[in-house]
């Protein structure tokens, strides 16, 4: 075998190769080892199937009104006119304990039987520990968030969101999927509610405040006119307008605040799905992991990576050691 750039020579393609040639026998050795290993962890690890579908969330809201906007010139509050969009935020949601309870604690159609997800991934409790009823719920909720079963993304250009459920069978992915979405919609609807509700109650506060000081308004301007009728002057003209000025926002104000008001006793009794399914979930054919042909070309490179470390290793050991100590043994026979 050739000494790799034994003598301190430069690096070249062609020695790289002589190299490779030289050692070609532990070098192919230790790639048929890799993708030996690699085509036994490729078959091993239990198939999974990923089942998509598209979303798009809509909210309702109302155009801010004339009536607002004098109130806010005002410096008067009336409350927001938008519901919050919760398509930015439904990836935390479906991360939530409440929402993969659901999930874990419905029973799942599995190879001719109904199952809970932790006897198809056959966890088993460790009743050693005091509180292995809680560990045991944890890892199931683990099993779900750090495998990621169920992940949602959103496209940022057009907001459409895609949700993915990864699971060992096509028809549990695909049955996940779709029962994911009904909890998605019947979340959105009772946050959509809870909104309205909470926008009813602060409205119906103010309602009753603006009320009274339309009536303050409308009592002061007539006190005033019943009181001026027969005086005239450029100061009591400028009054009358100001207090009825304060009658008309007030006005304003209380018929703007009864519009919002039925708004939102609308919104809390809607039972309309503001979650649009614009693609459905579909059974999988094709596993999503694993990736095959992927473990088994890394297997190969790591194999080969090995080898080459083990040879310059090997030839390193011939140069410092045996050849060495075999010059040494010459010597001592020529003395």
């Amino acid at each position: 075998m050739s000494d790799f750039n034994e003598n301190g020579d430069e690096i070249t393609v062609k020695s790289i190769i002589v190299f490779v040639f030289d050692y070609r026998v532990p070098i192919s050795l230790f790639i048929l080892i890799g993708i030996i290993l690699s085509l036994i962890i490729a078959f091993k690890i239990p198939p999974v199937y990923m089942s998509n579908s598209k979303l798009i969330t809509r909210t309702t809201g109302n155009k801010t009104s004339q009536a607002s906007m004098l109130a806010a010139m005002a410096g008067i509050s009336i409350g927001g006119n938008q519901n919050t969009d919760p398509s930015g935020y439904l990836d935390q949601v479906i991360q939530d304990e409440n929402f993969l309870k659901k999930i874990i604690n419905k029973k799942w159609h599995f190879k001719g039987d109904s199952v809970l997800l932790d006897e198809i991934w056959k966890i088993n409790p460790d009743t050693n520990s005091i509180d292995w009823e809680y560990r045991y719920y944890k890892r199931k909720l683990d099993k779900i968030r750090k495998g990621k079963l169920i992940k949602i993304t959103q496209d940022m250009k057009n907001g459409v969101l895609t949700l993915s459920t990864l699971f060992v069978e096509p028809q549990l992915s695909y049955d996940i999927n779709m029962f994911t979405i009904q909890l998605l919609a019947d979340y959105i609807r009772n946050q959509i509610r809870f909104q309205a509700k909470e926008k009813r109650l602060f409205i119906q506060d103010r309602l009753k405040e603006v009320k009274s000081e339309l009536e303050n308004a409308e009592n002061a301007y007539a006190i005033f006119q019943e009181s001026n009728i027969f005086v005239s002057s450029a100061k009591l003209e400028l009054e009358s307008v100001r207090l009825q000025r304060q009658v008309t926002i007030n006005q304003g104000i209380y018929l703007e605040l009864q519009k919002q008001y039925e708004q939102a006793r609308i919104d809390e009794e809607n039972d309309q799905t503001l979650l649009d399914v614009i693609k459905n979930p579909e059974i999988p054919i094709d596993r999503e992991k694993p990736k095959r042909g992927k473990i088994i070309v890394i297997g190969t490179l790591f194999g080969f990576l090995i080898g080459i470390v083990f040879s310059l290793v090997w030839q390193w050991m011939v140069i410092n050691f045996f050849k060495s100590d075999y010059n040494c043994r010459v010597k001592e026979n020529r003395d």
